[in-house]
């Protein structure tokens, strides 16, 4: 196959081939591709032009109405039920968002096609057909007028394009100014990106930790409480408990971890509660309390039972409240078993309960 060749076989499965001739009788393109139309006789150069108008006309009203209906079916049905597909049962939720879009648009495609139907009689009587051009049957002026003419379809296909690169990047870009700390501009960005696609749960957890770090902990927990919803799932929980406690005192910080700690259903989440509660006891000098939680810590893991977090941290600071108590030798011991576990961590009581996602 020749170059020409190929760039035929380009144009006739494009929109752009509107007819082509067989056995000296015109065959028109219909809205709905696989149809053809062919008429009695070859039409004239002037037919020709109007047929390529009219189809032009239709495709375009066609490109519309599946916009509209793309557009209607993702903010009236797809975004709002959303949820509740999350919780249905996977063949059925795909088929409950699958069905009404490829029923609109196939009843779409078929009154679309029939108006045009009847705006092709006006060229003269025809029968249905199959729309089948070929590199051999398809007119030579027709595809060099495809060569030699620009392609409009660029001016439409850019904005999709820059579409496409802002939902794909946006989120990239939103995860490195929380890295960067440019918090303000990560909420800005962030209030943009989700009133267009308000069903992503990473962005609303995006946003969480930066109302997080600039302070707003009513409005952290409100958008850690959406990424789960999104997320179907319990992900944020511990994001969540250290968004209610950060602005808490002492003791309401405390009922706040004996409420979760009720609520939770494993040995894991409840060490790892507990272990949050030892470093709140040692922040507000507390240290006998946090002393005897390490210790349990440290006898578990001479166990080797898994505790669900780093236990370097236990050491480090089980390290610092025996210093503080004058247990020297026993602060030494445990600070090289620390240092041998993590060598680049300082244990820096200054813990941040909310990770970045």
């Amino acid at each position: 196959m020749n170059i020409r060749d190929f760039r035929k076989n380009i144009f006739i499965n494009s929109q752009y081939c509107t007819y082509y001739i067989d056995q000296k009788q015109t065959v028109a393109a219909g809205i709905m591709r696989s149809r053809g139309y062919k008429f009695n006789e070859i039409l004239t150069d002037e037919q020709i032009g109007e047929l390529d108008k009219l189809y032009r006309k239709y495709t375009t009203i066609l490109n519309c109405a599946v916009g509209v209906e793309i557009v209607l079916y993702l903010y009236c049905i797809f975004i709002p039920f959303f949820l509740q597909f999350l919780h249905m049962q996977y063949f059925l939720a795909v088929i409950l968002f699958s069905l009404p879009p490829l029923i609109a648009l196939f009843f779409t495609y078929i009154g679309i096609n029939g108006l045009y139907e009847k705006d092709l009689q006006k060229f003269g009587q025809y029968q249905k057909v199959q729309f089948k051009p070929n590199v051999y049957n398809v007119e030579p002026k027709a595809f060099d007028n495809y060569l030699s003419v620009k392609r409009k379809s660029v001016f439409i296909l850019i904005p999709m394009v820059l579409l496409f690169a802002y939902l794909l990047f946006t989120p990239l870009v939103i995860d490195g100014l929380n890295s960067a700390g440019k918090y303000n501009s990560v909420i800005k960005m962030s209030n943009v990106y989700l009133k267009f696609v308000p069903i992503i749960s990473d962005m609303y957890a995006q946003r969480a930790y930066a109302f997080y770090k600039t302070g707003n902990y009513e409005s952290a927990v409100k958008d850690f409480e959406m990424a789960n919803k999104y997320s179907n799932s319990d992900s944020f929980d511990y994001d969540i408990l250290g968004s209610k406690i950060a602005p808490l005192n002492y003791e309401n910080a405390l009922v706040e971890i004996d409420k979760a700690y009720s609520s939770a259903e494993n040995d894991t989440e409840k060490r790892y509660l507990t272990y949050i509660k030892a470093i709140i006891l040692q922040k507000n000098n507390k240290l006998q309390d946090a002393l005897k939680i390490y210790n349990e810590f440290v006898h578990l893991y001479e166990k080797n039972i898994d505790s669900g977090f780093a236990i370097d941290a236990v050491y480090g600071y089980r390290s610092q409240i025996r210093k503080a108590l004058g247990d020297i030798e026993g602060a030494k011991a445990d600070k090289e078993i620390a240092n041998n576990m993590c060598p680049e961590c300082n244990f820096d009581l200054d813990v941040d309960l909310v990770r970045q996602p």
